[in-house]
């Protein structure tokens, strides 16, 4: 980082000590962004380093010069070290959509399906557990919708004819934002009976 002014500006900032791990792990979670992350990583390091000594690090002791000079570098720092975070990729796979060069992020499709799918489960005595959105390629290949039922009153439906109704909805909900039904929707319920002393 450098001081302009009463700007600071982001330059290519490198962690001494920080090495690339190519551990399985770490691919599995960032895929082919593995670089970009270990970079902002690297970044945000020293960034935070740095933070510590504007605020006086370990020992207390603020360093002399021009980073302890002035409260907006202390606040330039941190809207730096925030936006590089906002730059972070996300884990989320894209999803090809009807209109072409729009994708969907399968985070985002499963987020609108529970929030379409909480009422029409709560009036069949249940709540949404998770739902999961599997994707090859850029294709929804299925959906995995998770409800575990709530209350103990006598059921006027099956689990079967609401589980029907609320697979129906998610094709609809699926197909309104991406203009594809998916191919497999199965629904799972959980009901825990707890037995009366």
């Amino acid at each position: 980082m450098s001081e302009r002014g009463d700007r600071i500006e982001s330059a290519s900032c490198t962690a001494p000590g920080i090495w690339r791990n190519t551990g399985e792990l770490m691919d599995a979670r960032t895929g082919d962004n593995h670089d970009a992350v270990a970079d902002a990583t690297a970044w945000i390091a020293d960034a935070t380093r740095r933070l510590a000594e504007l605020e006086g690090g370990p020992d207390g002791h603020v360093t002399a010069g021009s980073w302890s000079e002035g409260g907006s570098a202390l606040e330039q720092l941190r809207a730096a070290v925030a936006h590089r975070i906002a730059a972070l990729p996300r884990r989320g796979k894209p999803i090809s959509t009807a209109i072409p060069g729009i994708t969907v992020s399968h985070l985002a499709l499963a987020k609108a399906l529970a929030s379409s799918l909480a009422e029409l489960a709560a009036e069949a005595s249940a709540a949404i557990a998770a739902v999961d959105v599997d994707v090859d390629g850029q294709e929804v290949t299925a959906l995995r919708i998770n409800l575990v039922a709530i209350g103990a009153a006598d059921r006027d439906r099956t689990y079967l004819d609401d589980g029907d109704a609320l697979r129906k909805r998610a094709a609809a909900v699926v197909n309104d934002i991406i203009g594809i039904e998916p191919p497999n929707i199965t629904v799972t319920w959980e009901d825990i009976v707890l037995p009366s002393y």
